[in-house]
């Protein structure tokens, strides 16, 4: 279960997320990203919304019947949010954590499941998920700071 920190739970949460956030679309998931840069005081924001104070990243679930019945539902549901919560435990670049242990600033995500992620196990989503957020990173971050992180993180050129 994601701790209270980690979670989007009022309707207009989802809603921000979703009409303001970037979409990205991978086989079996859709993700809705909306990030903040912490600024501190005199620092020019730029493009970026100014947050007073850094936070957790949190998650979102969208799971429709075409998944399936309920207990198949529920059981995506559970894999989705232990692969989110894995990538927090493991200080995804994507999800405004740094090497200190210090958030950024925010990510919200809003992760809708498509009826084929029923079949994963909860490696293979958190691999889409990766993926998926890498992706979504690149959209709105440039892809030079984060590919060079990911390929470090997957040991490319090593």
């Amino acid at each position: 279960m994601l701790p209270v920190e980690h979670r989007l739970s009022t309707q207009a949460q989802f809603k921000t997320v979703m009409k303001k956030g970037r979409r990205v679309k991978s086989r079996n998931l859709m993700i809705h990203f909306l990030s903040a840069r912490a600024t501190l005081p005199g620092e020019n924001s730029g493009s970026s919304v100014e947050l007073s104070t850094p936070r957790a990243p949190r998650c979102g679930l969208v799971i429709s019947k075409a998944v399936g019945n309920s207990v198949v539902r529920h059981n995506t549901a559970r894999k989705l949010r232990a692969a989110f919560f894995n990538l927090v435990k493991a200080e995804h670049p994507a999800l405004g954590v740094d090497a200190a242990e210090q958030p950024r600033g925010y990510i919200d995500v809003v992760v809708r499941a498509f009826p084929g992620a029923a079949s994963l196990t909860t490696v293979e989503l958190q691999r889409e998920l990766e993926l998926a957020l890498d992706k979504a990173f690149d959209k709105s971050f440039g892809a030079k700071t984060h590919t060079s992180t990911r390929q470090a993180r997957q040991g490319v050129g090593r």
